[in-house]
């Protein structure tokens, strides 16, 4: 079973995709898999970028586990190279996809709600969760307004039973 958030749900495709013998559900949350998907201006907001955009949450949490700066500063040049990149996959190739899916996603995010319908269609076997939230909220995510939201049990309960599901 594979869960992943944001860009991790888009590693979390391409592993379903380009390795299906090794998946049994996937858990998508947040998850882009064509650039339309998302809020109007923000890859024209990736050509630009400054670290100091960066939520300073993130920046934070980064330093306590590794007190490198060049190191976060590396880091945060990755992400964006990789959103600047970013490629469609093929709605044909997300369609070759035959492991269960759960499709989570706020409503008010960066990845539009409409993208997250797009996606739990395209999926044969995908079910889908649209939650009144923002980008990474319902799992806690460390920027969340309301880190201790009932919605964060509510969500971890929803995908519990859909793991329990599939044994």
């Amino acid at each position: 079973d594979f869960m992943g958030f944001s860009n991790g749900g888009t590693t979390t495709l391409q592993i379903a995709i380009r390795h299906p013998e090794v998946v049994n559900r996937i858990i998508l949350a947040s998850t882009l898999f064509q650039r339309a998907g998302m809020q109007n201006g923000f890859f024209d907001g990736m050509q630009q970028p400054k670290i100091e955009q960066m939520p300073a949450l993130l920046k934070e949490a980064y330093l306590q586990v590794n007190q490198d700066e060049v190191g976060f500063t590396k880091m945060f040049h990755r992400d964006v190279a990789r959103m600047i990149a970013f490629k469609d996959i093929p709605a044909s190739t997300i369609k070759d996809i035959r492991a269960p899916a759960l499709v989570i996603n706020g409503d008010a995010e960066v990845v539009l709600a409409d993208h997250a319908l797009l996606l739990s269609k395209t999926i044969a076997n995908a079910r889908l969760v649209i939650l009144p939230s923002g980008h990474g909220d319902y799992i806690g995510e460390i920027c969340a307004i309301d880190q201790n939201s009932n919605q964060i049990s509510f969500v971890v309960n929803l995908i519990n039973h859909f793991l329990a599901a599939g044994k």
